[in-house]
């Protein structure tokens, strides 16, 4: 981020997600499981896949771990909510932040 003090990692430490890319549909097929560093892009694909469609990002090169914990503004907003009103759940493992998102 350009602007002092916004978003920034002075005197602190960063984690990038960006090879954390897995995106796969649950057994029953409601709820895609994505991985912290995987795009916008990435997860529309997926989801078009099984003809369905998911509160994400406005565009694709977004990230889905910041769009989600910073709330979400979609432009299906209006009838689901923010994104992070989507998830189903998180889960932080040893090597690995997942959302479920329905």
């Amino acid at each position: 981020m350009s602007n002092p003090a916004f978003n920034n990692i002075h005197n602190g430490v960063l984690i990038s997600t960006d090879r954390m890319k897995d995106i796969s549909w649950a057994e029953n097929d409601t709820i895609l499981r994505v991985s912290a560093g995987a795009l916008w892009s990435e997860v529309y694909a997926k989801a078009e896949e099984y003809g369905k469609v998911v509160v994400g990002g406005r565009v694709g090169d977004v990230g889905v771990s910041g769009f989600l914990l910073g709330g979400g503004m979609s432009h299906l907003g209006a009838e689901h909510g923010f994104g992070s009103d989507n998830v189903a759940g998180m889960q932080v493992c040893e090597k690995r932040l997942r959302f479920s998102i329905t």
